[in-house]
This record gives C-alpha cells, structure tokens and sequence, in this order.
C-alpha cells in the first residue's frame, strides 16, 4: 500500500491513490479491526524510492482522470512509468536487476518509515 505521506507525488493521482499511510494509522486500523500487524515490509527503500523520486522529476505528469476510483480500478492496466528510451535502457539491464533486487530486499527489509510503499500481515482471529 503507498506509505509515507511526505512521499505523495503525481503519479498517486494518476493511479488514483486516495492516501498514504503510516505504520502508526495502519496499525491503529487493523487493530481496531482486530487484525492486529505481525510485521510491516517496505520494500521501496532506497533503490526503488530513489528511483521513483528521480523519475517523477524527469517524467511530465500524464493526464489525470478526476474520477479517483475509475483510476484505482484502473491502476493495474496503466503504466505512468513509460519513458521509451530509458525503458529499454533498463530492459537491456536484466542481469544487474538480480543483486540489485538480493540487496534491496535484504539490506533494507524493514526501512518502512522511509520508502513509498509496503506491504503489512496482519494476523487475523481464528474463527470458532
């Protein structure tokens, strides 16, 4: 889910992202849902929110749609991302993408005060 309010940027519209949240305000929610978190993941910090930092500067917003959840439906289907040139700079990158992805995900599992986005498991109640 997007994570860090302070990290809002255009492309949150062009998805449709309603907000951001924190670890504190999901933890409040599922809690009072009664699912409370077992661990918070953010798995953007730092090689992905760099990215996506430098990206929203060198990218032009794309028209946004006024109808917030036609675009949150929609969010799997459109990609704000494409830049053609430095796509396929990237695509032809593949084999740097492994250690970078092995040292993402091992060095900075848990930065989640820092990122974009993270993904939380809650543990829910066992139904009797």
């Amino acid at each position: 889910m997007p994570s860090n309010p302070r990290e809002w940027r255009w492309d949150d519209d062009f998805y449709g992202h309603f907000r951001r949240y924190t670890v504190v305000d999901m933890t409040d929610k599922l809690t009072r849902a009664g699912m409370p978190p077992q661990v918070f993941w953010d798995f953007t910090f730092p090689v992905f929110w760099l990215m996506r930092r430098m990206y929203t500067r060198i990218k032009r917003a794309p028209p946004v749609s006024a109808d917030k959840e036609w675009s949150t439906k929609a969010s799997a289907t459109r990609n704000a991302w494409d830049l053609p040139l430095l796509s396929r700079l990237l695509d032809g990158t593949a084999a740097l993408w492994h250690p970078i992805h092995r040292l993402q995900f091992r060095l900075f599992r848990n930065a989640t005060a820092r990122g974009h986005e993270f993904f939380v498991l809650a543990k829910k109640p066992v139904a009797s």
